[in-house]
């Protein structure tokens, strides 16, 4: 049977029904072809729209490059020995010259170890030092090469390299990434001392950190109520007994904070002693650090002090060259070493002979030649006359001895890099064998610091200043100088001169844009009578008000300017009868040369105002160029409160104040004691509303192993877990949470039996990537502290995973301590009443107030300031504290932003009436505005143009899809007719050949 839509194609009829069809079709089209034909009209449309847009808006941003006074700060700065300095300029220069002297480049520290025989071979030494206060852990298996790639990963703004001498001689040198006298802190926690083993200390320490004041204090911390170990991330924390001025005090760095520190050495009671907790904030960070006035000494145990920061290395010195013989003497046993006070006679087997001599000859620490002969006069005189003889030479420059195996030793006295030399040649002339062998270096001499972290010393126009770097960018503003040698005896001249040609080029650039978009148009409005073919957008009437919006922004007078140049063809820019830009370059060179200022002015934007006490700050593309008239109705104020109790005497009792932040909800509250006076009152809440506090969670249970608070060293597998199954070997701790700027938080830990609480400390920091602090408290409790100030979303929380069951051996993370910044609040002493101002004009500025007694005289409740209110052109504006805005439904004034700087009793004894400002729109401001709401995405014309052609398109994609469908159906249709039809046919041809042959039959049946 045949099924539906299978062609026959004339199979039968003889008719090509597919050319039928597809010519019945074609007349079908028609409407989609003529559909087609009008979208591909309106693509053309749209994609010459589209390149409207790409102009106008490579002439908008030429134009927003001259709207700005700095946008013309282009200059040529030039340095007359650039051997010695070169300087460029920013726009904030100034045409100017200077005279530069350097008297000494700034220099990156650098430190050397000792020298040791291999670089590859493990040292035997372990234990922590601190560069930068990054902890670099050092294992026994280290070799020198391994110390140095330790230390360079711990990325502390160092860089550690080691220096090969010869084969058998290698230094460790740590340098400084960025020069400067502050150069960098290298600081040792270990207990076996291991700086002084690898050669950065000799033992001898000095103050790191000298108050002015007398005394010293530790290194800045994170926080003053963490740990330091934990503060630290040490492994090993150093305890011991230090001393200040003679008296000792114990100290743990496994669980003393900045705090408790502060504490011991109070009740230590040290005569003439005074400690204080202060602070300071980095890269907006909250620093504090311990300060021990009046401290004259002090002595160090297990690097206490060291870990602290309160001491630290002697770098000044180093090690002294020593030269060794090779070969060992003995008495006359054969066995016993000789030593100084052994006679020549008493030398085994050397036989010495009176009249022996010994040739020496060497060089000095300097490298001088020294030389000499030694005679043997008397074989009953000792070694040591020889020994002296040797110190002579050198100038008393080396002490000569014997070692405890009877060897020629020979040490310079003077420490750091060493020439010293010595051949000791043994004459033996009376046929005997004395020897005392090659000397050779067993010992480097070398300066620990090789390179003093030093300041630029250098002097601008007489006047002698330092910096940590040879790139100066704060001495002069706008230039910035690089010093590239040092050479007091020459003075630069240094010259500042505009870069004309910089900024005809930026106006240039402007002109080509417009010139490329007056083109463009041009093009689209063109029509050829001989083709009869026209642009694209020919006739367009929104492409003409475009054309004529931008005309008008260049050629016209810009409002505000004074007639002798206040518009382009004053300057020599004019346009042809195309609408191009000209440029006169003669008449441009001779404006800019002539009134720079002028020429500014008549391209960019700004605001002035005829008072003092107003102030224009912004204003946007729908502000209209204009002078307006200020009329203040109500000057702005601040929040504030003033006491009726004048405290000059004193406050009677304890009282604590507390002071809420209208705007942030941030809190102080400030304990006062019974007799406080005003100003003490003042500078206690000054100084707490001016403390940055670090958002601090603390655990709910207090962790203990064997009925005692946990510690650093503490194993987790001992720690007393109650109901809960112990912790094991193979447990995971989930650490999950938020972290300061609420970004998750998401790590594991597993469980080792060597894993200490400490470990799991550690991997809490690293999990929020190092900008928390954890640490203990006294009872077992985990904190957590943010490193950062001001508000935080920082969450914790610990889960383990034990037998597929889930535990928090630690219970929940509550917030103990709200991070917060400063608030902007200040407390002022007025003639003995206390008053609180709000540091912030408005009514969305304020504080609330309360206070457990009653001491102050301030009433509890909540104080506002009030907004500027007034007009501008007489229309009502927005207050906002002190700035007074034009609402966005006015026509000339939208969004004009105006600062009032009158207090209330200036504007009551003034008046409202506060004189004009005028806003001065230049051509390239003019342009820019008129682009901005040309171009805007949403609501410009040409947005809306591009809009409203897509929509058209995609209506008529939407028709060609429905003739799309119906002509498939009418398709269909047609060949199913077709198909019937010959199927007919072909029924007609069985019927009409069997009637044939029944015909053929029937005759020959008659015949």
């Amino acid at each position: 049977m045949l099924t539906q839509g299978i062609s026959f194609g004339g199979l039968i009829s003889g008719l090509d029904t597919q050319q039928i069809i597809d010519q019945l079709m074609a007349i079908e089209r028609r409407p989609v072809d003529l559909l087609t034909r009008r979208q591909n009209q309106y693509e053309d449309l749209l994609s010459a729209w589209r390149e409207v847009n790409s102009k106008l808006l490579s002439l908008r941003s030429a134009a927003e490059s001259l709207v700005k006074a700095a946008d013309f700060g282009l200059f040529n700065a030039s340095s007359e020995d650039e051997d010695i300095v070169t300087v460029s300029a920013s726009s904030r220069a100034r045409p100017e010259s200077h005279t530069l002297r350097v008297f000494s480049l700034a220099q990156a520290q650098k430190l050397s170890s000792r020298v040791f025989e291999a670089a590859n071979e493990a040292l035997g030494y372990s234990g922590e030092i601190l560069v930068n206060d990054q902890v670099v852990n050092i294992a026994s298996s280290y070799s020198l090469l391994d110390i140095r790639d330790a230390i360079n990963a711990a990325d502390a703004g160092v860089t550690a390299s080691v220096v090969k001498l010869n084969d058998n001689a290698y230094r460790l040198v740590i340098s400084a990434d960025e020069p400067g006298k502050t150069g960098f802190s290298l600081l040792d926690s270990s207990d076996s001392d291991l700086l002084q083993l690898l050669g950065f200390s000799t033992g001898a320490e000095q103050v790191k950190n000298e108050l002015d004041t007398g005394g010293a204090a530790t290194d800045y911390f994170t926080s003053r109520t963490a740990a330091i170990q934990s503060l630290l991330g040490l492994t090993y924390a150093p305890r011991g007994t230090i001393t200040i001025n003679g008296v000792g005090v114990e100290i743990d760095l496994a669980t003393d904070t900045l705090e408790t520190l502060k504490s011991k050495i109070d009740l230590a009671g040290i005569e003439g002693i005074t400690t204080a907790i202060t602070s300071t904030v980095v890269n907006g960070v909250v620093k504090y650090r311990l300060e021990i006035q009046g401290a004259t000494s002090f002595g160090d145990t297990n690097n206490v002090l060291e870990t602290l920061g309160v001491l630290q290395a002697d770098f000044s010195r180093g090690g002294s060259q020593v030269l060794k013989g090779t070969v060992a003497n003995y008495g006359p046993d054969g066995s016993t070493p000789i030593t100084s006070g052994s006679t020549w006679a008493q030398i085994y087997g050397a036989n010495v002979m009176a009249g022996d001599t010994i040739t020496v000859t060497g060089t000095d620490h300097a490298g001088n030649s020294i030389s000499g002969t030694y005679t043997i006069t008397d074989t009953n005189g000792t070694v040591q006359d020889f020994l002296t003889f040797l110190e002579s030479l050198f100038g008393g420059g080396v002490t000569a001895t014997l070692d405890a195996e009877g060897r020629l030793d020979v040490r310079d006295k003077q420490e750091g890099e060493s020439r010293l030399t010595l051949t000791v040649r043994t004459n033996n002339e009376g046929g005997g064998r004395l020897n005392f062998g090659t000397l050779r270096i067993s010992s480097y001499g070398y300066s620990i610091r090789l390179a003093e972290g030093r300041d630029a010393e250098f002097e601008i126009d007489g006047i002698r200043l330092s910096r940590s770097s040879n790139a100066i960018s704060d001495a002069v503003d706008g230039l910035t100088f690089t010093l590239h040698k040092a050479d007091p005896d020459s003075l630069v001249n240094i010259s500042v001169t505009r870069d004309l040609e910089g900024v005809k080029q930026k106006i240039r650039q402007f002109t080509n844009r417009y010139n490329e978009i007056v083109s463009y148009i041009n093009e689209q409005f063109t029509y050829n009578t001989e083709t009869k073919e026209a642009g694209t957008l020919f006739g367009d009437a929104t492409l003409r008000t475009i054309q004529g919006s931008i005309r008008t922004a260049l050629v016209s007078s810009v409002m505000g300017l004074p007639s002798s140049l206040n518009a382009l063809a004053q300057i020599g820019i004019s346009t042809d009868r195309n609408g191009l830009i000209q440029i006169d370059e003669g008449k441009l060179t001779k404006a800019l040369e002539e009134n720079f200022e002028g020429v500014v002015r008549l391209f960019t934007g700004r605001g002035v105002a005829s008072d003092s006490d107003i102030q224009v700050l912004s204003f946007n593309k729908y502000t209209k160029a204009g002078t307006y008239n200020v009329v203040v109705t109500q000057a702005a104020t601040q929040a504030s409160a003033t006491g009726s109790t004048n405290l000059a005497g004193g406050i009677a009792s304890d009282t604590a104040l507390t002071i809420t932040d209208y705007s942030t909800g941030w809190s102080a509250t400030v304990q006062l004691h019974a007799g406080d006076t005003i100003d003490t009152i003042v500078s206690r809440i000054n100084e707490e509303l001016a403390r940055e506090y670090n958002q601090q969670l603390t655990s709910s249970i207090a962790a203990t192993a064997g009925g005692s608070p946990v510690t650093g060293s503490t194993f987790l597998t001992t720690i007393d877990t109650g109901a809960m199954p112990a912790i094991s070997s193979g447990d995971v701790i989930t650490i999950s949470g938020r972290d300061h700027d609420n970004g998750s938080v998401f790590a594991t830990y597993t469980v080792s039996d060597s894993s200490t609480v400490q470990d799991l400390l550690r991997a809490v920091q690293n999990a929020f990537g190092g900008r928390v602090v954890a640490s203990l408290d006294d009872e077992g409790h985990i904190l957590i502290e943010d490193t950062l100030a001001g508000r935080s979303y920082t969450t914790l929380t610990l889960t383990r995973s034990h037998d597929g069951e889930e535990y928090q051996d630690f219970g929940d993370f509550g917030v103990s301590i709200p991070g917060r910044y400063s608030l902007g609040i200040t407390a002022s002493n007025e003639g003995g009443y206390l008053k609180l101002t709000h540091n912030s004009y408005g009514s969305s500025n304020g504080f609330t107030v309360s206070e457990t007694g009653n001491e102050l005289g301030i009433a509890a409740g909540t104080y506002l300031g009030q907004d500027v209110a007034g007009t501008i052109n007489g229309e009502q504006a927005t207050g906002r504290g002190r700035v007074l805005t034009g609402n966005s439904d006015q026509t000339n004034i939208a969004g004009l932003a105006i600062l009032v700087k009158l207090t209330p009793e200036q504007l009551a004894a003034q008046g409202g009436d506060q004189g004009t400002v005028t806003i001065i729109k230049g051509v390239a401001q003019q342009m820019k505005d008129l682009l901005d709401v040309i171009t805007d995405s949403y609501t410009g014309y040409v947005a809306k143009r591009q809009q409203v052609l897509q929509d058209t398109i995609d209506d008529i994609q939407e028709q060609i899809d429905l003739w799309e469908e119906r002509l498939t159906l009418r398709r269909r249709q047609l060949e199913s007719r077709f198909t019937q039809l010959e199927r007919m046919l072909a029924t007609l041809n069985r019927l009409g050949s069997y009637l044939g042959s029944q015909l053929s039959s029937f005759t020959q049946l008659r015949g």
